[in-house]
């Protein structure tokens, strides 16, 4: 398969030499970094665990005194680089480039011209068959070219409804970028599941102590109210950030008065077959065009609490997962959920109920509160 810079040259009958940028300098402090593009226009190209990738390297990167710093990155920093640059024209982004020890990115403008100034670079693909779009310029010991685990093709579209570039595995990508550093060093990590919602993060609080949140202004927080509740504190979090509520406590009228400008959604918990949701609560609801459902947790009472709500969404909560069967005892996890009540943060339920902070501890607790959460959870294994 020809690259696409051959096939121009053939078919346009020119010759194929390196670009000549006239670079223009921006002042760079680094003294030894990586850049890193990371797309966020083109979806079949969007990696979305470089966050990852990065805290695999963490320990390499201290060792070796090397930075990672971001270009273009258009305001979506990825938690972990050292700093972030946007807004810089081409002609500077390509003097960054020109001054680093490697590139990372997909294939695009910044990795063929790292490959022309003999950068080593680490690309990943996944719209496009490498030998169509690496880094022409770069010799086989000067590049990684990592393809998407396709199942049958790329998509050679800008939409992958798969998204198969992100079934590239992080410890793979860490691996090529120490193996271009010839360091001889192999990464001590092993992803062992992926939660379907790992990529969707959530913030819960629980209403027992108020504490305001570093959250963006247009941030939906999530307040669970069955998990504690104070109803001054609950009070303060509703009037003061944009919510979805899960909660066992019947909402009175005026309570609901209180909260209904910031609230997208409201869940109840019934666990009783002749408890009921106050019908005036219902239209309410409706009129303000706030969703509402009904949860249970006990499944003999899904029926007559549906034949009670007709007109409502009746759903059994947490349906039991099975405990995933490759984890041992060197298993450990990532969470897309964050818990906060008193003042702590915990990674999930599980980790509240042991009173087990997040920065204490980020094992697995082999549990089914910990198991009905696992669609949050990145679960990888590593050697201490």
């Amino acid at each position: 398969m020809s690259h696409i810079l051959e096939e121009y040259a053939k078919n346009l009958g020119v010759l194929i030499s390196k670009p000549i940028v006239s670079e223009h300098f921006f002042p760079i402090l680094n003294k030894k970094y990586i850049t890193l593009f990371c797309e966020n226009k083109i979806q079949s190209k969007q990696y979305l665990y470089y966050n990852i990738v990065i805290d695999i390297l963490r320990p390499f990167l201290n060792r070796e005194n090397i930075d990672i710093i971001q270009i273009d990155s258009d305001g979506q920093v990825v938690k972990g680089v050292n700093s972030s640059i946007s807004g810089l024209s081409f002609k500077q982004n390509a003097y960054v480039i020109s001054k680093a020890a490697m590139h990372i990115g997909v294939d695009n403008i910044y990795s063929h011209y790292a490959s022309s100034k003999k950068i080593p670079i680490v690309n990943i693909f996944g719209n496009v068959y490498p030998q169509v779009t690496n880094g022409y310029w770069s010799k086989p010991h000067e590049k990684r070219d990592i393809p998407a685990p396709w199942s049958v093709k790329p998509s050679l579209n800008l939409i992958d409804p798969k998204s198969e570039i992100n079934l590239i595995k992080p410890e793979l990508i860490a691996q090529s970028i120490v193996d271009l550093f010839r360091s001889g060093g192999k990464i001590n990590f092993k992803t062992l599941n992926i939660g379907s919602n790992f990529l969707n993060n959530i913030l819960e609080v629980v209403p027992t102590q108020f504490n305001y949140l570093n959250i963006a202004k247009n941030d939906i927080i999530a307040i669970r109210a069955d998990y504690g509740y104070d109803e001054n504190v609950f009070l303060s979090y509703c009037q003061n950030y944009q919510f979805v509520l899960i909660t066992d406590q019947l909402i009175t009228p005026v309570i609901f008065e209180k909260i209904k400008h910031n609230c997208k959604s409201i869940s109840i918990i019934l666990n009783s077959k002749t408890e009921t949701v106050p019908e005036e609560l219902i239209e309410a609801l409706a009129f303000h065009k706030i969703h509402f459902r009904i949860l249970t947790e006990k499944e003999e009472c899904l029926k007559d609490i549906r034949n009670n709500h007709f007109n409502v969404e009746v759903l059994l909560k947490n349906n039991k997962k099975e405990k995933i069967k490759t984890i041992g005892k060197k298993s450990l996890f990532f969470s897309s959920k964050t818990i906060i009540k008193d003042g702590k943060q915990y990674l999930s339920k599980a980790h509240l109920d042991a009173n087990e902070e997040s920065s204490q501890s980020n094992k697995i607790i082999d549990s089914d509160v910990f198991w009905n959460e696992s669609d949050f959870f990145y679960i990888y294994e590593q050697d201490s």
